[in-house]
C-alpha cells in the first residue's frame, strides 16, 4: 500500500479504501493509517472549498469548468473523501445523474 501512494491518486484511492476495510484495524496497518488521516486533515479545508466550487459550476451549468475543479481536487485533496467524488468512475456517474431526464438503459453508475 506504501508503494501505491506514490502513484497518481486516482490509481491509489479506491486500493486504499478497500485496503483500510481489510486491514485498517490491525496493529501493522496503524502507522500508515496514521500518516494517512494526517494528511487528510491536511487537505480537508481546501478540497471542501473545491467541492463546494464544482457544485455550484454544476448548479450554473458550467459543467466544462466544474471537471476542471474536480480535477484539482482529485490531484490535491485525494486523501479526502471528497476527493472520491473526483475520481473518473464516479464522474462518469455524475455526468448521468446531471444528463437530462429520458430513457435510459443503464444505470447511473459504471457496470
Amino acid at each position: 500500500m506504501t508503494a501505491a501512494l506514490k502513484d497518481p491518486p486516482a490509481d491509489w484511492v479506491l486500493k486504499r479504501i478497500e485496503f483500510r476495510r481489510l486491514y485498517g484495524a490491525t496493529a501493522a496497518a496503524q502507522p500508515l493509517v496514521a500518516t494517512y488521516l494526517a494528511k487528510r486533515d491536511q487537505q480537508r479545508a481546501a478540497s471542501i472549498v473545491l467541492f463546494n466550487e464544482s457544485r455550484a459550476l454544476f448548479h450554473s451549468k458550467k459543467s466544462a469548468e466544474a471537471y476542471k475543479v474536480l480535477e484539482k481536487l482529485r490531484d490535491s485533496g485525494a486523501s479526502t473523501w471528497l476527493g472520491y467524488f473526483a475520481l473518473p468512475a464516479t464522474v462518469a456517474v455524475l455526468e448521468k445523474l446531471n444528463a437530462p431526464p429520458g430513457p435510459s438503459s443503464s444505470p447511473p453508475w459504471p457496470v
